[in-house]
This record gives structure tokens, C-alpha cells and sequence, in this order.
């Protein structure tokens, strides 16, 4: 009886991740309760950056139960890129802005409410590159 020995490579994965919350970052959303179907109106999202060192707002990640009823048009100052993340089930919108030491980078979301409902949700608020960002609750109502 002859026997074979197969042997499997060992992969080691090293990864940058600095998962979980970010270090130093503060987070404010500022958007309507109400809005009519149809009607445009602006949420904001201020990031501010309390390190001594300047920061890196790469995503902000908007939940898919938010994005149901509410349409996105643009943002100021403009994402780079906007993709959905599937097993993530979020609309990512990609700033790759550095924020300052000790100051504040106010994202400005120009949306519209398309279908009737509440849209309670959360965003992500991605620092760096490395994975580390934190989830805020969002709230918009959209009325016929």
C-alpha cells in the first residue's frame, strides 16, 4: 500500500488593518427629520480631527435602508468615486481627503427623497485606508 503525503502551503497573511474605531476623530450629521417626496434637500457630515497630526477621510458609507428612499445627487466638495459594496450593503462614496491637526472637514450631502417611508440608518465614517471607522445614525423622513 503506497501512500501519498500532499502537503499544503502554509499562507501567512499579514495585514495593515487598524480596525476599529478611529483614534481622534469626532463626528457630527446634520439632516432634516422631514422632507417631502420630490424635494431636494442637504445633510451634512462634519469630521473633525482632534490628533496633532492631519487624518485621512477615505469613505463615508451610507447603508443601504437609508439609501432606499433617499437619492444622492452630489456632494460638496465632490467624491472621487461611488461604488456599492454588496457584503457590505452600503453605498460607498470615496473622499481620500486629508483632514488638517485639529480641524474640521464638513462633507456636504445635495440628496432628494424618492420613495415615502422612514428612513432610519446608519453612515460609516472611514479613516485611513487601514479599515478603522465608526457607524452614526441617520434619520430621514420622507412624506408624500
Amino acid at each position: 500500500m503506497a501512500l501519498i503525503a500532499v502537503l499544503m502551503p502554509i499562507i501567512v497573511v499579514s495585514s495593515s488593518c487598524e480596525c476599529g474605531p478611529p483614534q481622534n476623530i469626532n463626528v457630527e450629521i446634520i439632516a432634516p427629520l422631514h422632507v417631502a417626496k420630490g424635494e431636494e434637500f442637504t445633510f451634512e457630515v462634519r469630521v473633525k480631527n482632534t490628533a496633532g497630526k492631519p487624518q485621512l477621510l477615505y469613505t463615508i458609507d451610507i447603508w443601504d435602508e437609508y439609501m432606499e428612499g433617499i437619492f444622492v445627487q452630489k456632494t460638496e466638495p465632490p467624491f472621487m468615486d461611488c461604488y456599492h459594496i454588496p457584503v457590505d450593503n452600503t453605498q460607498c462614496y470615496e473622499f481620500n481627503k486629508d483632514i488638517r491637526a485639529n480641524s474640521e472637514l464638513a462633507i456636504k450631502f445635495y440628496a432628494v427623497g424618492i420613495e415615502p417611508g422612514n428612513y432610519s440608518s446608519y453612515l460609516d465614517v472611514c479613516i485611513g485606508k487601514g479599515g478603522s471607522f465608526a457607524s452614526y445614525p441617520i434619520l430621514t423622513i420622507v412624506e408624500d
